[in-house]
Order: C-alpha cells, then sequence, then structure tokens
C-alpha cells in the first residue's frame, strides 16, 4: 500500500493552492498586458488577424475538414478534461497510487478554475475576451499530466518521441480550437503557456513532496514517481507474436459480416412484408405525451454520445482492474467494429425509413440498420462479456439483465418515434450478436481467468464485494 503521512499531503496541497493564486495573479497581470498591447502595439493585433483571415480562407469550403477541428478542439474541453482526471484518478486509486492520485486530482482541479478566475481578473481592468483560451490551457496541463504521469513506463529510447507526441496533439488542439472558434492566435498561445505553468507548479510541488518521504528526485525524463513503475502499465498475458493473425482474423470476419448483412439488407428493402411497415404505423397512431418523453430518455441510452461516453469510461476502468491490456482492446475493438459496420450498410443499403411521422426530425442516415441498438447491444454485450466470469452469484446478473433489456427498450423506442422497421432492428441484433462473437473468440478477453485456473489459482481477478 503506498501509505500517505497526512503532513506531506497538506504541504503538497498548501503549496500547489499557493502556487494556483500566484499563477492566476501573473495570468491577469499578462491579460492585462496583452489588452493594451492590442491597442498600442500593432503587431499582436496584425498577427491575430492575418492567421484568423489565413485560417478561414483555406476551411472556407471545407465543410468535412471544418467538422474534423472541431470534434479535434472538443478534446480539450471540460467535460473531456473530467473524464480524464476521473478516469485516470480512479484507475490510480485502485492500484493504490495515493500520491499520484492526489496530483491529478489537484492539477485537473487547478487548471479548471484558472482560465475563467484569470479571464475574470483581467476582465476587471480590459476588455479580455477569449483570454487565455480554455482549450488550449487544458490541453497543455492535462495531456501534459498524463504524459509526466505515465513517462516511467515508457522505453528510455522512446521518451523523447513521445513527449513531442505530446507536444504536437497540444499544439494540434489549439490550432484546431483557434480554427472553428475564431480565438485569437495570441489567446491560444497565452493559455498554452499559463497551462505549462500551472503544470510545473504542481510537478515542482510533487517532487518536493517526495523529497520530504524519504524518496529521490530524478531528471525529469523519469517521470514523476518512478517507483510507481510496476503498477502503472498493464501486465501482458501470453505472447504477442499471433497479433498480426488477430487483426487479420478480425478484418475477414468484419468484411464477411458486412457482406452478409448487406445482402439481407438489400432483400429486406427489396421485399418488404406488410407487418415492416404495419408495426411502426401502429405505433404511430398510440402515442402519448409520457411515452414519447419515455421513448427519448431510452433512445438516448443507444445515442452516440451517452454510447461513447459509457465506453470511454469502461474500457480504461476495465484495463486498471484486471491489470491486462485485452479487456480495454477487446471494448474498443467491439465498438469500434459496431460504428464501421453500421456506417458501411446504412450508406450501402439506404433504407428509406417508416412512412410515419419521425420524432427526431430528419436523420442523415437510412433505416437499416439501427445503429442504436447495434451500439447498445455491443456495448452492454461485451461488459456482461467481461463481467460476468469475473463476479460470483447473483452479481452477475445485472450485467447480464443490462445486456438484453437496453438493447430491446432502444430498439422499441427506435420503432416508436419512427425511425425504424422490425427487420432493421432484426439486422442490427443480427449485426451486433456476430460481431461480438467474433471478438470475444479472436481476441479473447478473459484469457487471464483461464491461465489462472489452469495454474490452481482460484479466480484472483474476481472483483470482490
Amino acid at each position: 500500500m503506498n501509505a500517505l503521512p497526512l503532513h506531506p499531503v497538506r504541504r503538497f496541497t498548501r503549496r500547489s493552492a499557493i502556487g494556483l493564486m500566484a499563477v492566476v495573479a501573473v495570468t491577469a497581470v499578462v491579460g492585462v498586458l496583452l489588452a493594451f498591447a492590442r491597442r498600442g502595439w500593432p503587431l499582436v493585433v496584425r498577427g491575430d488577424r492575418v492567421v484568423s483571415t489565413l485560417v478561414s480562407r483555406v476551411l472556407a469550403d471545407h465543410t468535412f475538414a471544418r467538422s474534423g477541428l472541431a470534434n479535434i478542439a472538443a478534446l480539450g474541453r471540460n467535460t473531456v478534461m473530467w473524464w480524464m482526471v476521473s478516469v485516470t484518478a480512479a484507475g490510480m486509486l485502485l492500484r493504490r497510487q495515493l500520491r499520484l492520485t492526489a496530483f491529478l486530482v489537484v492539477t485537473g482541479l487547478g487548471a479548471l478554475v484558472l482560465a475563467p478566475i484569470a479571464g475574470r481578473l483581467a476582465g476587471m481592468l480590459v476588455p479580455a475576451d477569449g483570454f487565455p483560451s480554455r482549450y488550449a490551457l487544458n490541453a497543455t496541463v492535462f495531456y501534459g499530466a498524463m504524459l509526466l504521469v505515465f513517462l516511467p513506463i515508457v522505453p528510455y529510447r522512446l521518451r523523447g518521441l513521445a513527449s513531442g507526441v505530446m507536444g504536437v496533439i497540444v499544439a494540434v488542439i489549439g490550432f484546431a480550437h483557434l480554427a472553428v472558434s475564431g480565438a485569437r492566435l495570441s489567446d491560444v498561445v497565452a493559455g498554452s503557456v499559463v497551462g505549462v505553468a500551472w503544470l510545473l507548479v504542481t510537478a515542482h510541488a510533487f517532487r518536493l513532496w517526495r523529497l520530504e518521504t524519504g524518496r529521490s528526485v530524478g531528471p525529469w525524463s523519469d517521470g514523476l514517481d518512478p517507483d510507481a513503475r510496476p503498477y502503472l502499465g498493464p501486465a501482458t498475458t501470453g505472447s504477442t507474436h499471433r497479433a498480426g493473425q488477430r487483426a487479420l482474423t478480425l478484418a475477414v470476419g468484419w468484411l464477411a459480416l458486412a457482406g452478409a448483412l448487406y445482402g439481407l439488407g438489400v432483400l429486406i428493402t427489396a421485399h418488404p412484408p406488410v407487418l415492416d411497415e404495419a408495426v411502426p404505423r401502429w405505433l404511430a397512431e398510440h402515442r402519448t405525451a409520457r411515452l414519447t418523453a419515455l421513448s427519448e430518455l431510452c433512445s438516448q441510452t443507444g445515442g452516440t454520445r451517452w454510447i461513447v461516453a459509457v465506453a470511454a469510461l469502461a474500457a480504461p476502468l476495465a484495463i486498471a482492474l484486471t491489470h491486462r491490456w485485452r479487456p480495454g482492446i477487446f471494448l474498443v475493438v467491439v465498438m469500434l467494429g459496431e460504428g464501421g459496420l453500421f456506417l458501411v450498410l446504412t450508406t450501402a443499403v439506404g433504407r428509406v425509413r417508416p412512412l410515419v411521422s419521425h420524432l427526431d426530425g430528419g436523420l442523415p442516415t437510412s433505416s437499416y440498420p439501427s445503429g442504436h441498438v447495434a451500439a447498445a447491444l455491443c456495448l452492454y454485450g461485451a461488459l456482461a462479456v467481461l463481467l460476468v466470469p469475473r463476479l460470483d452469484g447473483w452479481r452477475r446478473w445485472p450485467a447480464v439483465l443490462l445486456a438484453a433489456l437496453v438493447p430491446a427498450l432502444v430498439g422499441l423506442s427506435r420503432m416508436y418515434r419512427g425511425e425504424h422497421h422490425p427487420l432493421d432492428l432484426f439486422g442490427s441484433l443480427l449485426l451486433a450478436a456476430a460481431w461480438l462473437a467474433i471478438v470475444t473468440v479472436v481476441v479473447h478477453p478473459n484469457v487471464d481467468l483461464d491461465n489462472r485456473r489452469s495454474t490452481g489459482h482460484e479466480h484472483p481477478d474476481r472483483l470482490a464485494a
């Protein structure tokens, strides 16, 4: 157990709080000076205007590029940052790395309040809208913190490359925010500089903490806590020389499944049974305000945002809980494969939605298959695959019930809202069940449990009550 002496914790928190106040004060002063510079120093104004004009001109006729940049910029949002801090801190707690947990929580909370407080203080004296760029600050602090925490498990010869890649990620997020929101270049640069300052404050306080608890402090290239290296990276299970063969098997299975479901979709579209149109019509005729509200709630549990949020939370926690890569990789492969199948099939088949009023308005995809149902079954089915062998008795049944009930409720709500025919849902169930089975057999996410049983250990990785 990585014990936490009380006094060092207090000193670390106090130093970080003092550092936060200092960074806020300096940032506010810089904001005021920058605002005055924009009035009396044409170079700053000209630089902001030239970059903004150039980016707008380049992206003017590229809607797809702007959409992609918007998604990249979203990686600097507060919600994403909260997810990163929560999941990573939870992973550190599960591995009993309480010092790193404290570092992540303090660093994250400080970053989330730094930009709005400093911007408001500067705005009391001069107009300082958009200063500093919260997206650039968030990206610098959080991705930089991830680098410092996990650097000990990066091979030494690759640490420079890892630092460079992280720097590129931060720069790309800042540029994307500038491109899609009209933020000024000077504000984006200021956000990154402020983020670096705050990260250095908390990292320095952490290093002092190590010294006070009798631990040595090495070069920055060793990361924050080299002693935590055995607990940061997932253990390996078996050899990895068959990774290429597994990837090829998954690709072949994905293509075969896509072909079979495409044929089914063409057949359904060409010869739809009468009942296939009658069911959504009957549901539309019996709509009520209460059922409509309930259907919207059920439908959202299979929507992209909810599915991505749950998967993004479950995958890293699965790695942290099992200390294995495979469960996380399993979830990622299941969801990415399902998303690819849905996009290919809905584009290739192009089935018209039911001839009733659509409560979700005009959707960009076609009726076959239902992405909501397929995503829900893949996600909750994958969680059941991971949890059932690791739980005992009645505790395994909630996972099974979720895997059965959530897709059923989502499918019924999608038909009620006029978005799908019954056979669209049937195709989605085939898609999800077949793809989940293929990935389970090929990736074998619970192989660690099989290895434990073969060596005579009784389920050491089961989740304790």
